[in-house]
């Protein structure tokens, strides 16, 4: 079976797959929204959960359809062209052995997973600010700070956890 993949990306296109169904789901979400909205939105909310900010449904649409895809193709391309990097630009503990030839495309294949996870996280959490964001705008006049802050929360542990097994894993050597 031949696949557009490159080789370091093939063990994890069930990753690869999952952020692209998520960024084509959060565009679909924000599209179907976008038609569900008034004309003027609240865009943005103060610590009580109050909107101070307002802008035309359009503008936050497009904003918000612009900001996932920027953070769905950067997150993607590091991933496709990370082994095309040349290995002297990488910084990297203990980089002559997690480059040596026998292990340069594992190492390469776990970064890759290691930022396809954060890409998917923080695609995910775009999402939850979306949706809150809708749904203040349809259903309540505030802000569910509560919810969102424990989403908030649990991004940034995931990231500084995935972070921390980084900098842990590379700066071992040997298996």
């Amino acid at each position: 079976m031949m696949t557009l993949l490159p080789a370091h990306l093939r063990p994890i296109r069930k990753l690869v797959a999952a952020v692209a169904i998520v960024w084509a789901a959060l565009i679909g979400y924000l599209l179907w929204a976008h038609g569900q909205l008034p004309e003027k939105v609240a865009l943005h909310f103060n610590a009580e959960g109050k909107p101070n900010r307002w802008s035309s449904s359009s503008e936050m649409t497009l904003g918000m359809v612009l900001l996932a895809t920027a953070e769905f193709v950067t997150f993607f391309a590091i991933a496709w062209i990370l082994p095309r990097i040349s290995y002297q630009l990488w910084n990297l503990p203990n980089k002559s052995y997690w480059l040596a030839p026998e292990r340069a495309e594992q190492t390469t294949t776990g970064i890759c997973r290691d930022l396809l996870i954060m890409g998917l996280a923080t695609l995910l959490l775009l999402g939850v600010v979306q949706w809150d964001v809708v749904q203040a705008n349809l259903v309540r006049a505030e802000s569910n700070l509560v919810f969102t802050g424990w989403v908030v929360g649990s991004y940034l542990v995931l990231i500084c956890g995935i972070i921390v097994a980084m900098i842990k894993r590379f700066n071992r050597v040997g298996d």
